[in-house]
């Protein structure tokens, strides 16, 4: 579990509470307004990523000075300009996202634009996405086009639901646990926990993924989309989508584990292991770098916080922030 990461991994939220001291060491890190750190390419992506939403907010001030400003404004080569004046990179027409002001970056116009048949899917009013994000569950397209006629690829259909959990007073689309709340049914084998008991992700070597092109089944039997396969995130509850991802190629700023899944370049020699193999914590990657003057260096390179040490908590990977630390006498009485 990772804490003040601007993921709720807790169910109270408390892994994401009282993070205003967190420090966020790397220009590939954006602050959130309650203090939890995020990749920088999270933020104004049009995805809340942190628990507030303020990687969301203030958005117009990456493309805009102001309205009167922006009208005046010429763009520079490779760049569009918003019917609302603010000047975008070309390639964020037309992408699904709105990310003018006024939303004319994924407008009608759009219908103008090619589409690659073979690895692209139109949406209703124009924009490109990658084929993959077709019938995933998630909204590519501004109009949720991509989401639409998907009962061809619908795996949860009546046919294919789970005797013990169709039987329920839960009422329609939704499921029972067997710890007795409900869920909704796309929560069924989806690799995210959803029940208490985690009764949504048993049992689920009935679903047919391997029959979709677009979907990855777990090594237990959830469907999930295959874009999260190998992203540096656990998506199945058995992590089995983040295994054998030896030939994945990571982002540039992001660290490539020997085990193969991608993680962010700010996780490695931190004193928290987020590699399955460990190795963004060997003694091989971190034993080069330097730590900032208030920060506390482990025997195998890394980098914690200088309270660190002695503070009767594990913080480096391998307990050298708490080895050799002076045991207090005991007072013998004589």
């Amino acid at each position: 579990m990772d804490l003040c990461d601007g993921r709720e991994d807790c169910r109270d939220g408390s892994d994401e509470d009282d993070c205003t001291s967190i420090p966020c060491r790397s220009p590939f890190l954006f602050k959130c307004d309650y203090g939890a750190c995020i990749s920088k390419r999270n933020a104004c992506d049009g995805k809340k990523d942190c628990r507030d939403n303020s990687d969301e907010e203030r958005c117009t001030r990456l493309y805009s000075l102001s309205s009167e400003k922006t009208n005046k404004r010429k763009c520079g080569a490779h760049f569009m300009k918003c019917n609302s004046g603010e000047c975008l990179r070309q390639y964020l027409f037309c992408d699904g996202l709105e990310h003018c002001q006024d939303g004319s970056d994924e407008s009608s116009t759009c219908r103008t634009m090619a589409c690659d048949n073979q690895t692209q899917f139109r949406c209703s009013y124009g924009a490109c996405i990658d084929k993959e994000y077709r019938c995933d569950g998630i909204k590519d397209c501004k109009d949720n086009s991509d989401e639409t006629n998907c009962e061809e690829l619908d795996f949860l259909a009546t046919s294919t639901r789970r005797p013990n959990m169709m039987n329920n007073d839960c009422g329609k689309h939704s499921m029972k646990c067997n710890s007795g709340e409900c869920v909704p049914e796309t929560c069924l084998c989806d690799g995210k926990v959803d029940c208490q008991d985690e009764s949504d992700e048993d049992d689920c070597t009935y679903l047919p993924c391997m029959t979709n092109p677009y979907l990855f089944r777990c090594a237990y039997g959830a469907c999930i989309s295959k874009k999260l396969v190998c992203d540096g995130n656990k998506d199945c509850r058995d992590n089995s989508d983040e295994v054998n991802c030896g030939t994945n190629s990571c982002s540039a700023d992001q660290f490539q584990c020997n085990s193969g899944e991608c993680i962010d370049g700010v996780c490695i020699c931190d004193g928290t292991a987020d590699c399955l193999d460990n190795s963004d914590e060997s003694e091989a990657v971190c034993k080069h770098v330097r730590c900032l003057k208030d920060m506390f260096q482990c025997s195998y390179g890394a980098c914690v916080s200088g309270n660190a040490r002695c503070n009767g908590v594990k913080e480096c990977f391998d307990g050298s922030d708490e080895i050799p630390c002076s045991i207090p006498r005991r007072c013998c009485g004589h």
